[in-house]
């Protein structure tokens, strides 16, 4: 039994070595395409002249850095709802994403940005802003990230919430919580190697207060559980430079 225990502790070393040496930071391509957690876009942006993929659910988009200020990308419709030929002009869209990050480690400074999306038929544009905080140690890591925009954000504020226990799993595992247009997600991201990051998230339906008339309470709803995948860690510079 001792022989069985040491060989699957064994196994979990070899797998989540990449992560302990390597994972440190955590953005990826969100569910919607943009750079982000899962459902909330940050003030980060792929690495000049480096791409990033990802796929959450039948989700697939991609993104190629410019400039280290901005980055640049697509993203497909849900392969699980079965898109024809007019649902994949109707329904894809470009994206950009611009930001700009001050020097220096003060974590009371946010990175900010803007960005803007839209399908090829113009039918489906989204613009918005962000402020993304970070503050990094080696026990303990957050992130938050506010935001408005129109289009898919409904006219409305988003944001989010990333916290790293730098004694679990070695700071390889992200706890996170968002908010986004009517939805919300409460979930994980874990650094499974220095270029892959896992989502693991419940989707929530949260409609909030006086949304409908006479409503005074938050309507909480649970969707269903999310997995995404994206590439990151080498491929992403992060909104604030840390130093160990």
């Amino acid at each position: 039994m001792d022989k069985v225990w040491l060989t699957t502790k064994s196994i979990v070393a070899i797998i989540l070595l990449p992560s302990i040496l390597w994972g440190r930071e955590f953005p990826g391509l969100s569910a919607e395409g943009p750079s982000g957690t899962v459902l909330v876009p940050t003030a980060q942006v792929v690495r000049a002249n480096w791409y990033a993929m990802g796929l959450h659910r039948g989700i697939i988009k991609a993104a190629y850095g410019l400039f280290g200020i901005s980055e640049a990308g697509i993203v497909l419709p849900d392969i699980f709802d079965m898109p024809n030929e007019e649902d994949f002009i109707d329904k894809s869209r470009g994206f950009v994403k611009i930001v700009l990050d001050f020097p220096g480690n003060s974590w009371f400074i946010p990175g900010i940005g803007a960005g803007t999306e839209n399908s090829i038929t113009r039918t489906r544009g989204s613009e918005y802003a962000i402020a993304t905080w970070e503050y990094w140690s080696p026990k303990l890591s957050i992130e938050g990230t506010v935001g408005y925009g129109n289009g898919r954000f409904l006219n409305a504020p988003f944001g989010g919430i990333g916290i790293v226990p730098g004694r679990i799993l070695a700071g390889a595992m992200k706890f996170l919580v968002e908010y986004s247009a009517q939805k919300a997600a409460i979930g994980t991201r874990i650094a499974l190697s220095k270029y892959l990051r896992l989502d693991f998230v419940l989707l929530l339906n949260a409609t909030p207060p006086e949304t409908f008339e006479g409503q005074n309470l938050w309507l909480i709803k649970i969707e269903r559980g999310f997995l995404g995948a994206s590439t990151t860690d080498q491929a992403f510079r992060p909104a604030r430079k840390r130093t160990p």
